[in-house]
């Protein structure tokens, strides 16, 4: 008799293989392309099976709903004017589409957020990679984020990321410097997974830690 988790997974893989396959690349391929590749064929690797597809899928749909959650705070904040929530910005020559997570206006500052939920031990090694009072982000996340305000002709003053640990709870915004060589490299990848897609070659795999 199958116990209630792998019914779960069962339904969990099978809503995912029956989801509409995007036909563009997104922001988050970036420093994923491989993954990205895949999920653009509407394939996984064979040695992916349920249990883990589905863990994957559960990390996502928890980040979903602490993404809304956040949506919905943002608006209740007395100080805070949103400008914008979960809006396209596009690069049409490159197929490429993001979604910003919040465009808001603190003060005189118009500001761009980019919400992050991670493991407690993702958010301790960044903590541990600061000091004290910071976190260190990850480069990728540097990366999504500026190349969302290249993309989007309504620049704002100041990017910044919110990191929300979804084991217990901590939150932390780190203030990020707009980088163009960090987004010329990111949108070198998409040139790469352009270039991949027309010849039908997925890129190489990435490097597994020892």
């Amino acid at each position: 008799m199958s116990s209630l988790r792998e019914q779960l997974d069962l339904v969990i893989a099978k809503n995912y293989y029956a989801q509409e396959v995007p036909d563009y690349w997104r922001v988050s391929s970036i420093s994923m392309p491989w993954d990205a590749y895949h999920k653009r064929l509407g394939s996984t690797p064979d040695e992916i099976d349920d249990y883990d597809l589905a863990r994957e899928e559960m990390k996502m749909k928890l980040g979903e709903l602490i993404h809304l959650m956040l949506h919905d705070l943002t608006k209740q904040a007395p100080d805070v004017e949103v400008l914008g929530s979960e809006e396209e910005v596009w690069d049409r020559e490159r197929n490429l589409c993001g979604h910003y997570d919040e465009k808001v206006k603190i003060g005189d500052k118009k500001i761009r957020y980019d919400y992050k939920t991670v493991n407690e031990k993702a958010y301790s090694y960044m903590k541990w990679e600061g000091d004290e009072n910071s976190l260190t982000p990850y480069p990728h996340h540097v990366t999504q984020l500026c190349v969302y305000e290249h993309l989007d002709p309504d620049k704002t003053d100041e990017l910044r990321l919110f990191y929300i640990d979804r084991n217990n709870g901590r939150r932390e915004e780190i203030p990020v410097e707009y980088n163009q060589a960090m987004v010329d490299e990111g949108l070198a990848e998409i040139d790469m997974l352009n270039k991949c897609w027309e010849s039908k070659t997925p890129p190489p795999p990435p490097e597994l830690d020892d």
